[in-house]
C-alpha cells in the first residue's frame, strides 16, 4: 500500500462514520460552511526499517483532523464543543472497530491518539471547533 492509497481508504472510512460530512485528502483553500464537518487528512512522522531480509516495515502516523464548526463572535461557545461530541465517538467507534482499514494495511497500531473536542483548530484564519486523531499504521514493503 502506498500512502497516496492509505490516505484515500482513510477517507472512504471517514466519510463513512456518522456525523462527518466531508473528508479531504487535498489542501483547500478554505472550508465551506456546507463541507463542515470536514476531515483533513495527511501523513505525518513516519519510520521505515528492515524487518527480515529484504523485508521492510513502514510505520506512518496519519493526522485525521476534524473541523466541525466555526467559532463566531458572540456565539454560545459551547455550542461548538456541543456539536464535537457525536461526530467524535462516531468516529472514534469507527476506526477502533477498522484496525486492518478495511484489509489493506498490517494493522493500526494501538492505541490510537486522540486530541478533542476542542476549539483552537485554524483553517484559512479561521478558527474551528474540532477534534483529531493520530493513526500509527504499519505496512510492510519488499
Amino acid at each position: 500500500m502506498t500512502i497516496a492509497a492509505t490516505i484515500t481508504t482513510l477517507k472512504t472510512i471517514v466519510v463513512g462514520s456518522s456525523g462527518i460530512k466531508t473528508a479531504l485528502i487535498n489542501v483547500p483553500s478554505a472550508l465551506t460552511v456546507g463541507q463542515l464537518p470536514c476531515a483533513i487528512i495527511w501523513p505525518d512522522r513516519g519510520t521505515l526499517n528492515e524487518h527480515a531480509v529484504g523485508l521492510y516495515r513502514f510505520i506512518q502516523t496519519y493526522i485525521i483532523r476534524v473541523y466541525v464548526k466555526p467559532i463566531v463572535q458572540g456565539a454560545n461557545i459551547d455550542e461548538g464543543y456541543q456539536a464535537c461530541f457525536a461526530p467524535y465517538s462516531a468516529l472514534a467507534n469507527t476506526l477502533i472497530k477498522n484496525l486492518s482499514l478495511n484489509n489493506t494495511v498490517d494493522e493500526v497500531r494501538q492505541p490510537i491518539r486522540a486530541i478533542g473536542p476542542r476549539g483552537d483548530f485554524e483553517w484559512a484564519g479561521t478558527t474551528y471547533h474540532g477534534f483529531e486523531f493520530q493513526l500509527d499504521v504499519t505496512e510492510k514493503t519488499t
